[in-house]
C-alpha cells in the first residue's frame, strides 16, 4: 500500500510532495508541479509492477491471440469505448502503416467488439471482468503491453487516433524504428492535436464506416505551449483548440497534450498517468541528450463519436489521469461536439509536413 501524500507549498514557495513517512518531493518550476500531480498515485515501479500483475485474474481473453508469442513487429493496444464506426478505418489505417497485431480492452457497456471482428487474425480482443472498476483500465492495459510486447514495440492510440510520424505517408512504421534503435531512442515523444472540421461535429452526418479525417480536416496550427522542467527534459505541452476556447481565462489550467505513445516496453516500463506519463522517467524526455529527436503527433477525432462512448472515454482517462486537477482531453471533446471551431488560423492536415510547418512535428535527424 502507498504512503499517504500530499501536495503542498512549503514556505520558500516551492511545491512539495509529502508522504506520511517523511520523504518529500520538490517541484520547482510548473512542469515539476505537474509531474507530480500526475504521479500522486503511482510512485514506484514496483507498485505498477504489482497493479499490472494483478490484472491478470480481471482479464478475459474473447478473441484472438492469447499473448504475444510468435509476433513480429509493432503491437497495438488500444481501449475500445464501444463506437465501431471507427475500426474499419483504424484497422485500416493502422494496417498500412505497419501495425502486426492489435490488442483491444473492450470497455464499451455492450461488450461487442469480439463479435464484431470475429473472423480477423490479426486482432486479439480482452474484457475487464467488473466493468465498474474504471481505475482497472490503466493497469489492465500495462498488462497487455507486457504479455504482448515485452522487449519489442508497442503503439498505445486511442481508437479515435490518428497516428502521424514525419514521412508517413510514404515509410513504415518497422522504419521509424528501424531508425529510433540506430538512435538508441526507446520512445518517441508525441503531441495530441485535436481535429474539427467546418461545423460543428454533432451537425456532421457520417456513414455507418467512413474516414474521419474527410470530416475533421482542421487543426489549431498556433497557440502551443511547452513548459520544461528545471532540467530541461520533461516537456509538459497545452494549447490547441481545448485552451482557446474552454481555458482562455486560465490557459494554465488546459489539459495535458503530451504523451508518449510509441515505446519499446521493458520490464519496468509503465504508464502512469493515461499515456501522458511513464517510468522510468527518461521516457517522459522529448530529445536526446545531444541532439533533438523525431518525435510524432496524435491527430485526434473523437468529437465524431456519440456521447456515450465520449462519457467512457472521459471516465477512464480521468482514472487514469490520478488527479482532479489534470482535466481530461476527453471532456473537452464532449464539450466542443456542438461547436463551430474553425477560425482565420485554422490550418487543414494534407500531410506530415503540415504539421512539420507549424513546429507540431520534429524531424530529428531522420531524412
Amino acid at each position: 500500500m502507498l504512503p499517504a501524500r500530499s501536495l503542498v507549498k512549503n514556505e520558500d514557495g516551492k511545491v512539495e510532495l509529502r508522504f506520511a513517512d517523511g520523504q518529500k518531493q520538490f517541484a520547482d518550476s510548473f512542469a515539476d508541479d505537474m509531474r507530480l500531480r500526475l504521479g500522486l498515485r503511482s510512485r514506484s515501479v514496483w507498485s505498477l509492477r504489482l497493479a499490472a500483475a494483478n490484472q491478470r485474474h480481471n482479464l478475459i481473453n474473447v478473441h484472438g491471440q492469447p499473448n504475444g508469442q510468435g509476433l513480429q513487429g509493432v503491437i497495438a493496444v488500444v481501449p475500445y469505448y464501444g463506437d465501431h464506426r471507427f475500426l474499419p478505418w483504424f484497422l485500416a489505417y493502422y494496417r498500412t502503416i505497419g501495425i502486426c497485431h492489435f490488442v483491444f480492452l473492450d470497455l464499451s457497456k455492450t461488450s461487442d467488439l469480439a463479435a464484431y471482428v470475429a473472423g480477423t487474425t490479426d486482432v486479439s480482443v480482452w474484457e475487464i471482468r467488473n466493468k465498474l472498476r474504471v481505475s482497472d483500465a490503466l493497469h489492465a492495459l500495462n498488462y497487455l503491453r507486457h504479455r504482448y510486447a515485452r522487449d519489442g514495440w508497442c503503439l498505445s492510440v486511442e481508437p479515435y487516433d490518428l497516428f502521424v510520424f514525419p514521412k508517413s505517408e510514404t515509410r513504415h512504421l518497422q522504419d521509424l524504428v528501424d531508425f529510433m534503435t540506430y538512435e538508441r531512442q526507446d520512445h518517441l515523444f508525441a503531441i495530441i492535436v485535436d481535429a474539427y472540421g467546418e461545423k460543428p461535429a454533432r451537425q456532421i452526418q457520417v456513414a455507418e464506416t467512413f474516414s474521419p479525417l474527410e470530416h475533421l480536416p482542421f487543426f489549431d496550427r498556433v497557440g502551443y505551449e511547452t513548459t520544461l522542467s528545471e532540467k530541461k527534459k520533461t516537456a509538459i505541452i497545452q494549447g490547441g483548440v481545448q485552451r482557446r476556447l474552454l481555458f482562455a481565462d486560465k490557459p494554465m489550467n488546459a489539459p495535458l497534450l503530451n504523451c508518449a505513445p510509441l515505446v519499446k516496453i521493458k520490464r519496468d516500463y509503465y504508464y502512469t498517468s493515461a499515456t501522458r506519463q511513464m517510468v522510468p522517467d527518461h521516457l517522459n524526455h522529448a530529445h536526446s541528450e545531444w541532439h533533438t529527436s523525431i518525435s510524432a503527433c496524435v491527430l485526434r477525432f473523437a468529437m465524431l463519436s456519440s456521447s456515450e462512448c465520449l462519457h467512457i472515454a472521459r471516465l477512464i482517462e480521468a482514472a487514469g489521469l490520478n488527479s482532479d486537477r489534470v482535466p481530461p482531453l476527453y471532456a473537452g471533446s464532449e464539450a466542443l461536439a456542438a461547436t463551430a471551431l474553425k477560425v482565420e488560423g485554422s490550418g487543414q492536415f494534407n500531410s506530415s509536413q503540415d504539421l512539420v510547418e507549424c513546429g507540431l512535428l520534429n524531424i530529428g535527424q531522420w531524412f
